[in-house]
């Protein structure tokens, strides 16, 4: 089992920490027990996170409403697998290899909280600060404040695949590969290509909460509707697909929509 983490700072002041638990078949995420000044600013972070043993399972998120609770960004690259992570002290992003068998997280620094701010997305490390975006296009985990660097426009492309733009600066996020053989993280992309397209993975027990209770969804943008379809939208099909997202149908109402499509092509 790895040793659980620690960092230097002011004494009078102690965070809390993701503690992990490891074993062949599952890993749950809690908190170490620590003092903190503001207990309720942590205390909703600390219920999300917390794994019962009983449903550890994680799986890749083809919904809006998945995005919810413990996630992993990652790509596959030819034989191997790369995660988003976040280093230790600098609070920089560096690429986590993650088990291609498994696709499941065995680091606490692989491990994002999302959470729904406006209808964008917003990530929380395990250092307890959000994912942001630099004015060169740079990505850390160092502020406790959301900004527009904060926050996260999800598209959702096809397969499992989804782009992920900043809202600071319209950029997709890239995972590049150096030139020592190291990965780079970037949101400097104006289009997406195959270093801009994520897999993302999440906790079925988030998908089971939220089905039976009731979550405030993200909002599904037109742009994204759009995406989705593969083609611009009527304002009519919009309202659709919309209204099948709030029901929880939106990936039927997108296939009823290119069966349709291809009948008044070939009809």
């Amino acid at each position: 089992m790895p040793s659980r983490l620690s960092f230097k700072g002011d004494k009078k002041v102690y965070v809390e920490l993701f503690d992990q638990i490891v074993s062949s078949r599952f890993l749950t995420f809690h908190f170490l027990s620590v003092k903190k000044k503001s207990k309720k600013s942590s205390k909703s972070l600390k219920s999300a996170v917390e794994s019962q043993e009983n449903d550890p399972i994680w799986t890749d998120a083809i919904l809006m409403e998945d995005l919810h609770g413990p996630l992993v960004l990652y790509q596959r690259l030819d034989t191997t697998v790369i995660s988003l992570g976040v280093e230790e002290v600098q609070g920089s992003c560096v690429g986590i290899f993650l088990d291609p068998l498994s696709l499941e997280p065995d680091n606490t620094r692989q491990v994002f909280v999302a959470s729904d701010m406006n209808g964008n997305i917003v990530l929380k490390s395990f250092l307890l600060k959000y994912l942001s975006v630099g004015k060169e296009g740079d990505l850390f985990s160092r502020r406790e404040a959301i900004g527009a660097e904060e926050q996260w426009v999800l598209e959702y492309l096809h397969d499992g695949y989804w782009a992920w733009k900043s809202m600071s600066n319209n950029k997709y996020l890239e995972c590049l590969l150096n030139e020592n053989d190291t990965y780079l993280f970037r949101c400097t992309s104006d289009t997406v290509t195959f270093t801009s397209k994520w897999r993302v993975r999440v906790q079925t027990r988030f998908l089971k909460r939220s089905s039976t209770q009731t979550i405030k969804k993200p909002t599904v943008h037109s742009e994204q509707l759009e995406a989705m379809a593969g083609r611009p939208l009527s304002a009519e099909e919009k309202k659709t697909l919309k209204q099948a997202s709030k029901d929880g149908s939106l990936h039927e109402a997108l296939l009823d929509l290119r069966v349709s499509k291809k009948s008044d092509k070939y009809g």
